[in-house]
């Protein structure tokens, strides 16, 4: 056998034994919520995380005495899906493969956990380990040498397993093992077997800041370490870390929407680390669901009032004190608008329910539309109703009842469709028992239709302009206060004014709104933030004051006060689309999947 050859070997066995795991010579943390990888040491945690996708590399770097060096490199691909399968269960996907000059080696895992309560997670994780040798590297070969003798790789099944317990916001504790069926790695008779590993990790979050330690454990060696990582919500993270083998640093910079690059580089410090200086990791991380940043406030305009010259004081005269119960108005806008493909099938939309399109504060309004009924002839009076109905729904019927004994009516119908005239005819006959009314005063009836979309008139809000079913937009405008109240006070007014005025002007003295009366000024006026045309007002800052004249024709002001108007706005957009193209948009925006 080469000697080249004997210490690119020794060298890789070295590393492979000194890593986290060594069947992945990859060092994920078991609470690591950012990384595709974590659930190689501990499937419990994807429970927790986000869905993403991780693409990257990883670069080892060995020299030798010679001066000759070789480099072995790691190609993996990550995949977490914590929202996407039923029964609140987590998915998590791996696949890696290294290239070395002596052999190949491959690893495919997945990983399932599910989350209770929000306090704690359990998972499971199963792989399979492949290797394969290069005989052209091989001089010498023995005939015994079970390399080549009987076969040149193996594949071997890989179990683990992992509880994740988050108790409270700021601490998570894991507990995983890894190699829990403890593989069989020799290509020969004599078993060469991977040692049970087991993880003990710990990370406090305060604020942008994480600290965590971690323990791995086997059959013969402790293995302690920790990391300090800072987050930047709108940039990324960084991280250092330390433990018995050597240093590692990893950060991560967001580039575009769900696109990051994440670099790691791992120095080791350890003796019998063999003649490397260390690897290198680079890597490109999609995250599905990222949070995007709110929409931000816009920053009023600076007040720029101008005080005039006061009026000469008058002791005497008359005068008259306003001030308004609030100086500020929140405004906050709430839209909802619908956009649906022109491909989607008119019967896709007609099995659509009203919530599935979004309810909105004005979808409370009842739809008032003509009913096309067909009459349903049953004279069954012993049917009854029966089952677990609540204690609210029998008082309503008691109420029902009441109501039309007191107020008989000349006929009343229940609709019901096809399935339910069963308990459509015993709700008649309740009704009939509970009441005064005849048979001939409650009929049952069947809704009829021109076609399937006609059916959501009844149960979505139309458009009373274009009668159309689904309305593309919606507005509702919240005002807090809802109205500006103003108190007054006068003094020194011996005879009444012959007219007033309230004013209300922009900071630049433009007249948004005015009220006008004759006589005495009143104590209280109220405003509905609605300028001369009907419109709410908008952002930014006003002035009001009142003006009187009295019957001399002299006219006087009070002192002028302002207010602030601030408004919120947030738009939420429902696409209907046959085909899901993904969350690339900001959060606000939702998106619905027709199964058809």
């Amino acid at each position: 056998m080469r000697w080249h050859s004997l210490k690119i070997i020794s060298l890789a066995v070295l590393i492979a034994s000194a890593s986290a795991s060594a069947q992945n010579l990859l060092t994920p943390h078991p609470l690591d919520i950012r990384s595709g990888q974590a659930h190689l040491l501990n499937p419990a945690i994807t429970s927790y995380q986000h869905n993403m996708i991780q693409l990257g590399m990883r670069i080892y770097h060995l020299g030798f005495i010679d001066g000759s060096a070789a480099r072995f490199r790691l190609n993996y691909f990550s995949l977490v899906l914590p929202r996407w399968l039923p029964s609140e269960l987590a998915f998590a996907a791996h696949v890696q493969s290294l290239s070395m000059p002596i052999y190949n080696q491959s690893y495919v895992s997945v990983a399932v956990s599910r989350r209770y309560r929000h306090l704690f997670s359990v998972g499971l994780k199963a792989g399979m380990l492949s290797k394969s040798y290069d005989r052209n590297e091989f001089n010498l070969v023995d005939p015994d040498d079970p390399v080549f003798k009987d076969q040149k790789g193996f594949t071997r099944l890989d179990l683990g397993a992992g509880v994740t317990f988050w108790p409270m916001p700021a601490v998570s504790i894991s507990l995983s093992s890894d190699h829990l069926n403890v593989p069989d790695v020799a290509l020969g008779p004599r078993a060469f077997r991977l040692r049970v590993e087991n993880h003990l990790a710990l990370a406090y979050h305060f604020g942008n800041v994480q600290t965590a330690l971690t323990t791995q454990r086997d059959q013969q060696n402790w293995r302690a370490g920790g990391f300090v990582q800072v987050d930047d919500p709108a940039r990324g993270f960084l991280r250092l870390g330390y433990d018995q083998l050597g240093v590692q640093m990893e950060g991560r910079l967001q580039l575009y929407g769900p696109m990051s690059l994440n670099y790691s580089l791992n120095y080791p410090t350890a003796d019998l680390r063999g003649e490397t200086s260390g690897s290198h990791e680079f890597g490109l991380v999609f995250e599905f669901d990222r949070l995007f940043q709110l929409p931000k406030l816009e920053r009023p305009p600076e007040f720029r009032y101008t005080f005039g010259t006061p009026a000469a004081y008058e002791p005497s005269g008359p005068r008259a004190y306003i001030r308004a119960e609030s100086d500020v108005l929140e405004i906050t806008a709430k839209r909802l608008q619908r956009i649906i493909a022109p491909d989607v099938p008119v019967q896709a939309l007609a099995a659509l329910a009203g919530y599935d399109l979004g309810v909105f504060d004005s979808s409370f309004v009842a739809p008032t539309l003509p009913l096309n009924l067909k009459p349903v002839a049953n004279a069954d009076t012993s049917a009854k109703l029966t089952g677990l109905y609540s204690k609210a729904y029998w008082y309503s019927l008691r109420q029902l009842s009441e109501s039309m004994t007191q107020q008989p009516v000349s006929q009343a119908t229940i609709v019901a469709n096809p399935f339910a005239n069963p308990r459509a005819v015993a709700l008649r006959n309740y009704l009939l028992q509970s009441s005064s009314l005849g048979l001939s005063h409650i009929q049952l009836g069947q809704p009829q239709f021109a076609n399937r979309l006609d059916s959501l008139r009844f149960h979505r809000r139309a458009s009373s302009a274009t009668r159309s079913i689904i309305v593309p937009r919606e507005e509702v405008t919240v005002l807090n206060p809802s109205a500006a109240i103003f108190h007054i006070a006068t003094a020194n007014f011996s005879s009444q004014p012959v007219r007033w005025r309230l004013t209300v002007e922009k900071e630049t003295g433009g007249t948004v709104w005015k009220m006008e009366g004759q006589g005495r000024i009143p104590q209280q006026l109220v405003w509905n933030w609605k300028d001369n045309s009907g419109k709410i007002i908008a952002p930014g800052y006003y002035r009001y004051f009142i003006s009187w004249q009295t019957a001399d024709g002299k006219m006087s002001n009070s002192h002028e006060q302002k207010f602030y108007v601030k408004k919120f706005q947030r738009t939420v957009t429902i696409h209907v689309r046959r085909k899901f193209d993904g969350l690339q948009q900001p959060a606000d925006e939702v998106k619905m999947i027709l199964n058809r």
